[in-house]
Formats: C-alpha cells, sequence, structure tokens
C-alpha cells in the first residue's frame, strides 16, 4: 500500500488485474456488514426476481396489448434484469469483497454499461408511465398513439447505447472494492492524467450528457405528477360539491 504525501492512504492494484483496485488493508473491513449486504440484495433478488417474471407473464399473457400493457411489460423485464445485475455484487460482499465475477475486464465492462442503462432506462420509463397517467386523467377523451410510445421506447434505449459507445473508454472501467462493483469513474484521476489535455472537456461532455439523461426525465415525471394531483383533487372536491347540492335540494 503506497502512502501519498498528504497521509491518506491510497488504493491498491490487485494480481486479479490491472483493472481491479482492492480495499488497503490498512483501513478497516467489516464481514457483518458485507454479510447484511449481501443478504438483504439476496432478498430483494428473491422477490424481485419471481415478482416481476410473474409480472410479464401476466402482462404477456394478455390478448389485448394497450399502452398500459405495454409499459408494464417493459418495466417487468426491466426490473427483473436489475434484480439478477445485483448478483455479482452479492458474491463479491461474501467474498471479502474479491472481485469474483468482476475479475474478467470483459464482463466489468460489461456489467458495468449494463446496468447504467438498467438505471437510466428504469427512470425513462417512469417518466412514460406518469406522463401518460397525467394524459389519461386531465384530458380523458385523448387517445395515446401505441406506435409513437413504442417508437419513444425504442429511440430512447438507442440513444442512451450510442451515448454509451461515444464516451466508453475500457480502460477507465475498473472494479472497486470499496463499491464493491465496477464502474468508469477511477478511484483517481485529474486533468494530470490525460497527457493530450483534453480530459477537462472529456469531463464536462460526460457529466452534461448524464445530467441530461437523469433530470431531463425526473424533472418531467415530477411536474407530470404534480399536474396529476391538482387535477384529481380539483375533480375529488367537484364530486363532493355536487353531492352536497343534491343533498340539499
Amino acid at each position: 500500500v503506497s502512502t501519498q504525501s498528504t497521509g491518506s492512504v491510497a488504493p491498491t492494484m490487485s494480481t486479479d488485474g490491472d483493472h481491479v483496485i482492492l480495499l488497503p488493508s490498512s483501513l478497516p473491513s467489516s464481514p457483518l456488514w458485507d454479510s447484511l449486504l449481501g443478504i438483504c440484495l439476496i432478498c430483494c433478488a428473491v422477490i424481485g426476481i419471481p415478482g416481476n417474471f410473474l409480472a410479464s407473464r401476466y402482462f404477456v399473457s394478455r390478448h389485448r396489448r394497450n399502452i398500459g400493457s405495454i409499459l408494464y411489460i417493459t418495466i417487468s423485464y426491466t426490473d427483473l434484469a436489475t434484480s439478477l445485475s445485483h448478483l455479482p455484487i452479492v458474491f463479491s460482499l461474501f467474498n471479502n469483497r474479491r472481485p469474483v465475477f468482476f475479475g474478467s475486464q470483459g464482463l466489468c465492462v460489461f456489467w458495468t454499461l449494463f446496468f447504467k442503462y438498467l438505471q437510466r432506462f428504469s427512470i425513462f420509463l417512469v417518466m412514460i408511465l406518469s406522463v401518460t397517467r397525467c394524459l389519461a386523467i386531465t384530458i380523458p377523451f385523448l387517445k395515446l398513439n401505441r406506435l409513437a410510445l413504442l417508437l419513444s421506447i425504442g429511440l430512447y434505449s438507442a440513444f442512451l447505447i450510442a451515448v454509451d459507445l461515444f464516451r466508453i473508454d475500457v480502460k477507465s472501467f475498473k472494479y472497486v472494492s470499496i463499491g464493491p462493483f465496477c464502474t468508469d469513474s477511477p478511484l483517481q484521476g485529474g486533468p494530470d492524467d490525460d497527457s493530450s489535455g483534453n480530459y477537462t472537456s472529456w469531463v464536462t461532455i460526460s457529466k452534461t450528457l448524464t445530467t441530461i439523461e437523469l433530470g431531463v426525465p425526473s424533472v418531467i415525471t415530477f411536474f407530470s405528477f404534480v399536474i396529476t394531483v391538482a387535477k384529481l383533487s380539483r375533480n375529488c372536491n367537484s364530486f363532493i360539491q355536487t353531492q352536497r347540492n343534491k343533498r340539499a335540494s
């Protein structure tokens, strides 16, 4: 373990591969908390995997595929994949935070891209669900186009994949035992790490894209939720007033 001039402890590279960064032995570790966290992830998987599988089968078996059914099928499959993607982390937690499945750099890159895709795609699906419910409540007679929904899901999915391929740098993918998981954000790094001088610009572009992918759907979801609640509250007040008028008459 090397020590920086400031006295802080630097992470160590593992013999498992150049992409593996292990927790320094001088830092405390807690096998008990690792086991508890692993058990929690297992419980989530035990509930999430069969639950989302059954949900997807139910909506797939329905003969009439409306917009709601398509959204619930997509969400079920996405949540099923998310539940499965936590299993490599569980193996690392129960093996003293060793990389295990993350020992292969190829799998490390694939898992990172796949997990990030699931996170951003889930946020997008929640936004679509919120917007469609908002439109159904605020404009009851509006007929939503199922083809437009499928196109929006497909195009946004392609956008996420294209963005990841655009900014991919295999060398930046590291397994960090502090996680313990793979990430494309190195534990150590800065402008001096890039001899070409493009590091700062690259980080700015990457952060901007991430802000758009996470921020825009979240803002739209929030406003559609507020509009939906306001509309439901108004309808509820109108219903109560109508009932009072009937009783008074």
